[in-house]
């Protein structure tokens, strides 16, 4: 049980950091991105969340950014989000995607990866 608070606390503070000003819809998706990787490679939420370079949130700079604005609604909806997102309770509305990043970002670990969808500011991949 407390496991599973803290790893819907973790997707909620991740999900409100990544994707801050974007529709529910974004929070959503990138919701689902994370969720999508717990399947695939069949980890725990705070496994694929923490792994080193994986969200520009939990860089060491950018905690304390995030922590500071954080906002009762919107960090209210985030969790709402992610606990529907880790007891299965919303679909995927990124047709699977295992990355996103801004839409005007380029980076070469992008060049073998489609482009599913954009939502908001940002772009989900397979």
């Amino acid at each position: 049980m407390i496991r599973s608070l803290l790893e819907i606390l973790l997707l909620s503070f991740t999900i409100f950091a990544e994707s801050s000003g974007e529709s529910f819809d974004g929070r959503l998706a990138v919701g689902s991105v994370i969720r999508n990787r717990v399947n695939c490679y069949n980890k725990t939420y705070s496994d694929i969340i923490l792994q080193k370079n994986q969200f520009s949130c939990w860089n060491s700079k950018e905690i304390s950014k995030h922590i500071k604005r954080i906002e009762y609604k919107p960090f209210k909806e985030c969790l709402l989000i992610a606990k529907d997102i880790y007891f299965n309770n919303t679909k995927d509305n990124t047709q699977g995607s295992l990355y996103y990043t801004r839409k005007r970002i380029k980076r070469s670990w992008m060049n073998d990866m489609k482009i599913v969808l954009v939502i908001d500011n940002h772009k989900f991949m397979k």
